[in-house]
């Protein structure tokens, strides 16, 4: 029997990252004619049909009784992770570059004149991940001259004398876990972020976390992203547009790995990768909201136009709809934007609705000329006049490689 089937680990199968790694995986079987399905990998049971199996994609970390298991059946495991592993070298594995993400982030802050970061995490890492991304941003932000702090949460322990073994008095403290957890988070907050300078541009390694900060945020009264610019990584739509200010993320091309693990997975039994073989996904872009969108200067007039600009630059405006909205000549306003940004108004405009449709371009697949409408462009040819003037690239041919890598 032909080897032509796919399994994926079927646990928390309806979260959204899970759902768009399945369907790269999905997506990548297509072009070999492979199918794809569920199995609860966790479970440590093997699958009821292994000589049917092709391969294993394994979300996450691995541990040596799975490895273990599908050895002794000959099934290749291709791990689609956030870091390396230590059982790497006896897999394939497809990791998300966070190196890339962490440089992508101090760039977003530097490209919004925030030159103090901060880095949330816990005074425990929860794995290597964490730590690594903070490593990654504390030496990127470094080499740019920035400052970048660091907060490490406390975690919130049983009282001493509380049983763990079900006792009621555990049980009860494990109901208002949350609640102290948060309660004390916020504290070691208030105080942390009172005693770095203003403006501060923070990232977060998850979406969920960064959610919180943006509460703490506005419990405390500080602006986002005025005082407190707000950066995550995940991109989780659900999570980052329903945040009392819309959160800014890093997308990390979840889609990009599962497509890519299957590859792998074919390129392996083509003899043309070995196990230990490991590729690095970089990150889509950062998918810009509300709480990153802002670029800090002195003059009060050109702080109001560049916080209209971010607001409306996907609406059709133009130079002198700005000058009107910040009661200023048009000269005037040219003059002090160069002065403050060393770029006309009109550059800077095109500047964001370039950055906008290049992500469009990498993360949708809308046509030219719905995204040239989105970006305040208008028709098509537009956006294909503006951005072969700007990248020497066609839309098009941006779209066919994303990972093009676009100069001014």
């Amino acid at each position: 029997m032909a080897r032509n089937k796919v399994i994926i680990d079927g646990d928390h199968q309806y979260d959204l990252r899970v759902l768009e790694l399945r369907r790269g995986c999905s997506d990548g079987c297509q072009k070999y004619d492979w199918e794809l399905s569920n199995h609860n990998i966790g479970i440590g049971l093997p699958p009821s049909n292994p000589e049917e199996i092709i391969g294993v994609i394994l979300r996450g970390n691995i541990d040596t009784d799975t490895l273990h298991l599908y050895e002794e059946i000959g099934i290749p495991i291709i791990r689609c992770g956030n870091d390396a592993h230590p059982l790497d070298p006896r897999i394939l594995s497809v990791i998300r570059d966070r190196r890339a993400a962490a440089k992508m982030a101090v760039q977003h802050f530097s490209d919004r004149n925030i030159q103090t970061l901060g880095f949330i995490g816990y005074q425990h890492w929860r794995g290597v991940s964490g730590e690594s991304f903070f490593n990654a941003f504390n030496q990127y932000a470094e080499e740019a001259h920035m400052v970048c702090h660091l907060l490490q949460f406390s975690i919130v322990t049983p009282p001493q004398g509380v049983d763990k073994n079900e006792s009621e008095e555990y049980q009860n403290w494990q109901a208002q876990f949350p609640r102290l957890q948060y309660q004390r988070n916020y504290q070691e907050f208030l105080k942390w972020v009172d005693e770095r300078p203003k403006p501060l541009g923070i990232l977060r390694g998850s979406d969920n976390l960064s959610a919180r900060v943006i509460e703490m945020c506005m419990a405390a009264n500080l602006d986002v992203p005025g005082d407190i610019a707000v950066l995550s990584y995940g991109n989780n739509e659900h999570i980052c547009n329903n945040t009392s200010v819309k959160l800014s993320s890093i997308d990390p091309g979840v889609y990009n790995q599962g497509r890519k693990a299957i590859e792998m997975l074919y390129l392996y039994h083509q003899n043309k990768v070995r196990l230990s073989s490991r590729y690095l996904i970089p990150p889509l872009g950062v998918v810009e909201r509300a709480s990153t969108r802002v670029v800090q200067v002195e003059d009060p007039f050109v702080q109001k136009a560049i916080t209209f600009i971010l607001r409306e630059f996907r609406t059709p405006i133009g130079v002198e709809d700005i000058a009107r909205h910040v009661a200023s000549s048009r000269r005037k306003l040219e003059r002090d934007f160069k002065k403050h940004l060393q770029k006309s108004v009109g550059e800077f405009l095109k500047e964001k609705r370039m950055e906008e449709a290049c992500l469009l371009l990498r993360t949708t697949e809308r046509s030219i000329d719905e995204i040239s409408r989105m970006v305040g462009l208008g028709p098509g040819e537009t956006l294909h006049r503006n951005f072969k003037r700007s990248f020497k690239i066609t839309p098009g041919a941006y779209r066919a490689k994303p990972d093009t890598s676009l100069q001014n």
